[in-house]
């Protein structure tokens, strides 16, 4: 039963701690919603990391997928 309530507690200090940060406490730390794909895309080809007929490419495909 002490295990229990450890437990409990343990996940109750991690969500009010992620919800006063005003992070959604419950979706994933890595996740950054603030970028979308097409930024990241754009931050990569400002960077060297694609050529550019990858990113124009990738773009379409970003592009064409956002308007359905």
């Amino acid at each position: 039963m002490l295990i229990v309530v450890v437990i409990l507690l343990c996940v109750l200090i991690y969500y009010f701690a992620r919800s006063s940060s005003g992070q959604d406490p419950w979706s994933a730390p890595w996740s950054d919603s603030s970028r979308s794909a097409l930024q990241i895309l754009n931050e990569r080809y400002a960077r060297g990391e694609i050529q550019k007929d990858e990113y124009e490419e990738r773009k379409a495909t970003l592009t064409a997928n956002m308007r359905h």
